[in-house]
């Protein structure tokens, strides 16, 4: 009778147990269920506007270029404010949205010089003329007001990147040519902007052997295109013209002058899409 009521009494304890525990549980819930609906009620009462993650948060997005450009390059590169470095600004219309656009490029000759001097042969890193991503351009889209990732340009840095524009893809917007320098020798990278972003579509050589008697220079012309509306990219021979008493060719501006020597004829390939010639 003991043993009995000894298992009755845990059978109701282990019951009572129970009900505390349902219970428990069932509070738990109504009370998360309440802070939550609470929650989400306050917040659609202080922010109705739900944020589009694709939007550009850039504080100062709507400032102009002129005033945003610089912080804008420190905070893409990771450039420290005691670094001292260059940047330009050229303005077009680049995509046939009648809005100007812009190129920036940016030079970072003093970090290129800190970095040779820290290196374990600072002497071989000047005989290759520091080359290295000292030079970077970017896109900024005058419609959207955004700024596109920064485009490195290995080359030489004591020569900044120099831009010029040409209608080449249409007579509606221009398009833009990145020269750049590697030691005694230039070369151009010709873009169009395709969207929101800046695509490559012809590279070839301004000069070489600058100083020597291998030089070699070319100019370009653009005429009504064979096979697309996109103009013919004519290559011709150019002659070169230096400042007198020029001794460092590696950063000298040399003057282009083109001939009527037509070394190549290229032209847009509709099927390829990409610059081809015959020649």
């Amino acid at each position: 009778m003991e043993h009995a009521t000894s298992f009755l009494l845990m059978c109701r304890w282990n019951f009572d147990k129970f009900i505390y525990i349902c219970f428990m549980k069932q509070f738990l819930l109504i009370a998360i269920s309440i802070l939550v609906l609470t929650s989400c009620g306050e917040a659609n009462t202080d922010n109705p506007t739900i944020v589009d993650p694709t939007v550009d948060l850039d504080p100062d997005q709507f400032l102009p270029i002129e005033k945003r450009a610089k912080k804008f390059i420190q905070r893409s590169l990771g450039i420290p404010a005691s670094e001292n470095f260059t940047y330009k600004i050229y303005k077009k219309e680049l995509n046939g949205d009648g809005k100007e656009d812009a190129i920036i490029t940016v030079n970072r000759l003093e970090f290129a010089l800190k970095t040779a001097e820290e290196s374990p042969n600072p002497a071989k890193m000047a005989e290759v003329g520091f080359m290295g991503n000292y030079n970077y351009f970017f896109y900024f889209d005058g419609s959207s007001r955004q700024i596109s990732n920064a485009h490195p340009v290995p080359s030489t840095p004591q020569r900044e990147l120099a831009i010029d524009f040409e209608h080449i893809t249409s007579e509606n917007y221009f398009d833009f040519i990145v020269h750049l320098r590697i030691r005694n020798s230039s070369f151009s990278d010709f873009y169009t902007v395709e969207g929101s972003t800046a695509v490559s579509f012809f590279y070839w050589k301004r000069f070489d052997g600058l100083g020597t008697t291998d030089l070699e220079a070319y100019h370009f012309n653009y005429t009504e295109g064979s096979m697309s509306t996109r103009k013919n990219i004519v290559v011709t021979k150019a002659k070169v013209e230096l400042p007198a008493g020029t001794t460092d060719f590696y950063t000298v501006d040399p003057m282009i002058k083109g001939t009527s020597d037509i070394v190549h004829t290229f032209f847009f390939h509709n099927t390829q899409k990409k610059y081809v010639t015959l020649k």
